[in-house]
């Protein structure tokens, strides 16, 4: 999902939307949530049911590349034993749990159903979380942003994967990486405790992946951005694009520059862990529950 111009049909919609609350109470704004989170879902619900198809099998040359991202990404443990506590076994039980308690248990809004000054008073200044749905429902990226048509485009071109111990990016080809992640074999995502992840903050540096940028917009509930005033060339990195497969994802950590990030989530399904502000730094951090000598995400 990329990070980091104003959307003003979202603008508009969602100023009318207020307006009506305004004109006949509460019980109206919560019934256009209602029909905005139906019309939105409905959608969405035949698409995201059909699977995507890599059409080569996870082996040779791609498993040696892959072998090769992981030995440079973790040198505490040896490339062919990524699977060996079998999280894989336990995934379908655990994700089960997660979506019976985990699902329900923060608010809900659509986006065109409010202003920036709503959500400001609503949920940024209280500190209040909250997913925000629809924003993305017209972007070209909702649809075009699936494995046949990425891997078709930009399969050539490289994606940062990971770091090794000094710090420098461990990059794959996509064509690649979509084979891992699709694969049940030996070495494959799919087994893999903590699989692999593409996170890159580099993918509009040439024109074939710049178009990308052109496939989705900020919308109007972000539009601010203070760093646009020190200019592109200087500002740090701040937009970017993931790829991952179940199991993947990143521990308890603070973005660059302590800045807040927005995230769209356009395919599948990803879980935040959110803890209050009391909550201790050392209970958030988990130092406890982790073995340094096999560190992982």
């Amino acid at each position: 999902t990329p990070e980091a111009r104003r959307n003003t049909a979202m603008a508009g919609s969602g100023a009318a939307a207020e307006a009506a609350a305004a004109r006949v109470g509460p019980a109206a704004a919560e019934a256009a949530d209602a029909a905005a989170f139906a019309k939105s879902e409905l959608r969405w619900a035949a698409f995201y049911a059909e699977e995507d198809v890599v059409s080569k099998d996870f082996g040779g040359r791609t498993a040696g590349i892959i072998r090769s991202a992981k030995r440079r990404h973790r040198t505490d443990i040896s490339s062919r034993k990524w699977d060996k506590y079998e999280y894989y076994l336990r995934w379908d039980a655990v994700r089960a749990r997660l979506e019976s308690e985990c699902l329900n248990n923060i608010t809900r809004i659509h986006g065109d159903c409010i202003t920036m000054h709503d959500f400001h008073e609503r949920f940024e200044r209280p500190l209040i979380p909250c997913v925000i749905q629809g924003l993305a429902d017209e972007w070209p990226a909702r649809t075009e942003w699936n494995i046949n048509r990425l891997r078709r485009d930009f399969g050539e071109r490289s994606f940062k994967c990971g770091e090794d111990d000094d710090g420098y990016p461990i990059k794959v080809k996509l064509k690649h990486f979509f084979r891992y992640q699709n694969s049940a074999e030996e070495g494959g995502a799919k087994l893999d405790d903590s699989p692999l992840y593409i996170f890159d903050s580099h993918f509009d540096d040439d024109s074939v992946s710049k178009q990308l940028l052109q496939e989705y917009k900020v919308p109007h509930l972000f539009n601010e951005d203070l760093f646009q005033m020190v200019g592109e060339k200087r500002r740090p990195p701040y937009r970017w694009v993931l790829f991952g497969p179940p199991r993947s994802g990143s521990s308890v950590h603070t973005d660059p520059l302590g800045t807040s990030a927005w995230n769209t989530l356009l395919r599948g399904h990803k879980l935040w862990t959110l803890f209050p502000p009391d909550v201790a730094k050392s209970l958030v951090k988990g130092k406890q529950f982790v073995n340094w000598k096999e560190e992982d995400d």
